[in-house]
């Protein structure tokens, strides 16, 4: 029961903060600025600097994608009739507090992954056939962070990625890579995976339970 309760505070301590992240406080930079800061220091202080630099690294597509399309939004001069100030004024504030709202709350599910532990799950009043896809994928989600160096290291091997200097889009092109590689990984593992947990369910658990 205790890990029960433990992951119903987390949940309800993560709705808090997406509701007060994602809505409350939406339109306000300063405070979003505040948030992320704090986010990524807890972060860091939880998993470490490296942790926290690969993070940055696989969300720099999606943060960068974002930034061409408000920079595009701004550029049109596209903007709503009420909005005061510029084009560009007003996707800047608008692109920037939902980029750090999108990475506050990532961080926040980062937090909340590093707070729930093997045992937590284990120790849940869930049935095995339920259980195991808890099993499934906080494997899969460590799997994916474990597997940053390995992918970036197969990468780097490829010439293309060996020249020097690299034009932005050439960058962009490789994290776009990194990203693909690792869903590639992420959809053959949990096959691999989902089999081989449900064998030991097959083999094992009742067994375990008849011995019990």
């Amino acid at each position: 029961m205790k890990a029960l309760f433990k992951l119903c505070i987390l949940t309800i301590a993560f709705l808090i903060f997406f509701v007060m992240v994602g809505i409350v406080w939406l339109q306000k930079l300063d405070i979003q600025l505040i948030i992320f800061a704090i986010a990524s220091f807890f972060l860091i202080l939880r998993r470490g600097a490296r942790a926290y630099l690969k993070e940055l690294y696989l969300l720099l597509p999606f943060i960068l994608s974002l930034a061409a399309v408000y920079l595009i939004f701004a550029l049109l001069g596209f903007k709503p009739a009420n909005a005061p100030g510029t084009a560009l004024a007003y996707w800047v504030s608008y692109g920037g507090v939902r980029v750090l709202v999108l990475m506050s709350v990532i961080f926040a599910i980062q937090l909340l992954s590093s707070l729930i532990s093997w045992q937590d799950i284990l120790k849940l009043p869930l049935s095995i056939s339920k259980l195991k896809y808890l099993i499934l994928g906080k494997s899969l989600y460590e799997m994916a962070f474990s597997s940053f160096a390995g992918i970036t290291r197969y990468l780097s091997l490829i010439p293309g990625n060996q020249i020097r200097p690299k034009s932005l889009k050439s960058k962009f092109q490789l994290r776009l890579a990194y990203l693909l590689a690792l869903l590639y990984i992420i959809l053959s593992e949990s096959e691999r995976k989902g089999e081989l947990i449900d064998n030991r369910i097959k083999h094992c658990h009742r067994r375990h339970n008849e011995m019990v």
